[in-house]
């Protein structure tokens, strides 16, 4: 079954790293859909994914941004991966 909605990763660090070749080529996820969230620039790291389509956003979360920042990247439906190492939501 194919999965239709937007994914939004948090954190590109190490296990990131590791998760997104599995969403695009197990899961067959298109790289258009899954957007990459961290609040700073390793962009580097994620070179080939970025190559088929994933975004990456550079944005800093806290308790007040929360809910503004990630509803512009998920709703209803959409899969929330939580890989950051300091969020705690």
């Amino acid at each position: 079954m194919a999965f239709n909605g937007r994914v939004l990763v948090l954190g590109c660090g190490s296990v990131s790293q590791c998760t997104l070749p599995l969403l695009l080529g197990e899961l067959k996820i298109p790289g258009k859909q899954i957007t990459v969230l961290d609040m700073v620039d390793n962009r580097a790291r994620i070179q080939a994914e970025l190559k088929k389509g994933v975004t990456y956003v550079i944005d800093h979360i806290t308790p007040e941004s929360m809910d503004p920042v990630l509803s512009k990247y998920v709703g209803d439906g959409d899969i929330l991966i939580d890989l950051a190492w300091n969020i705690d939501c």
